[in-house]
């Protein structure tokens, strides 16, 4: 292969994302929970300095109803949302609960119970055990791939899972790692004392999928270079650009350039040499 360079001309987009929480709600769950509640401020101001115009709803692993009024973007409320108790069903089963979930809104007449039409589809679980399924795990990745839905999963790790420091144990999480690789999301490990940098990544993550602008190459990322109308751009996620590799896409942080405005983005690539 041979390095050449390209140039990109794209339009800055809206950027919409639609999530859905699946919070375990067994037992064990109580100080996870808190602490998903003690990061909404943080991960919503990672909402904000990436410009994804987002709504969070909430389900657990034995019911597939939004809690609440449904979709929200009012952390205060979202804080009161994902603090679903220890009360539910010790048999866990976020990833069939998720699924129909997903299909509710799908369908749902509610427009605050509904995806909306050009919002990207995301589910997050957050579980200390494995799921118990219903279907094959290849059929839930089938059902998540072609609803479009990219899951991520913070659980226990492989390959043994975690220990909360004085807290106790989360057991692998392996049908969750597994469907969130095969539908372009990550897993992150739910014993992180610091939860809001765990899904502070899942939402950077998030915004390249809602952005449906990728690249028309790979790039070497520390070739990359953007203009806004003919101004250069820093590279910095406080108040610049950066690259998020998964969806191959430039992502703008804190100040955001106005929808359709022009993107000149320059960077270097590996080209194949020619046969012959």
């Amino acid at each position: 292969s041979i390095l050449a360079r390209t140039c990109d001309e794209q339009e800055f987009p809206t950027l919409k994302s639609d999530f859905i929480f699946v919070v375990d709600n067994s037992g064990s769950m109580s100080e996870e929970q808190a602490g998903l509640a003690n990061a909404a401020d943080q991960f919503y101001a990672a909402l904000v300095a990436s410009g994804l115009d987002a709504r969070l709803g909430v389900v657990t692993t034995d019911s597939q109803v939004l809690r609440g009024d449904g979709f929200t973007n009012d952390p205060s409320v979202f804080q009161d949302d994902v603090q679903v108790g220890i009360g539910g069903n010790g048999v866990e089963m976020g990833l069939e609960f998720a699924a129909q979930a997903v299909s509710l809104a799908d369908t749902n007449a509610d427009d605050a119970r509904r995806f909306r039409d050009d919002a990207a589809k995301v589910v997050i679980v957050i579980s200390a055990e494995d799921a118990t399924n219903l279907r094959s795990v290849p059929d839930y990745v089938d059902f998540f791939n072609q609803e479009g839905v990219i899951l991520y999963a913070i659980v226990g790790p492989r390959p043994v899972g975690c220990v909360f420091v004085g807290l106790g144990a989360a057991r692998v999480g392996e049908s969750y790692i597994d469907v969130a690789q095969a539908t372009g999301g990550a897993s992150a490990s739910i014993c992180n004392p610091n939860l809001a940098e765990t899904i502070a990544e899942i939402l950077v993550g998030a915004a390249g999928a809602a952005s449906k602008s990728p690249l028309t190459r790979t790039p070497i990322s520390s070739s990359l270079h953007v203009d806004v109308q003919g101004a250069s751009i820093v590279r910095s996620r406080s108040d610049g650009f950066d690259y998020e590799a998964s969806s191959n896409t430039v992502l703008f942080f804190g100040t955001q350039p106005d929808r359709g405005t022009p993107i000149d983005i320059s960077y270097q690539f590996f080209k194949p040499l020619e046969a012959g």
